[in-house]
Parts: structure tokens; sequence; C-alpha cells
């Protein structure tokens, strides 16, 4: 993210804390702005 300098990446497990914060394995952040990013992977159901 070398090339985005006021954002700051930062992976773990998060939990809201109301207002602008956010925690992320027990270490607290704020900001003006917070983006969530859950991932995901594709996955179809066997059909038989």
């Amino acid at each position: 993210m070398s090339i985005y300098p006021n954002i700051t990446l930062v992976r773990g497990r998060a939990r809201l804390t109301g207002g602008r914060g956010v925690i992320v394995d027990g270490r607290s952040y704020t900001a003006g702005k917070i983006v969530l990013a859950m991932g995901g992977h594709n996955w179809a159901p066997p059909i038989p």
C-alpha cells in the first residue's frame, strides 16, 4: 500500500467500538474513515 501513504492496512479479527474506533486482535485504532473487508471464497454446493 506504499502508493497510498494515508492508508494503513491491518489484518486480523476486528470489532467496531463505536464512533470512529475499531479493535483488531486486541489493539485499538481510531480513524476518520474505517473500511472492513471481510474477504470470501467461491463455493458451489454438490448437485447430483
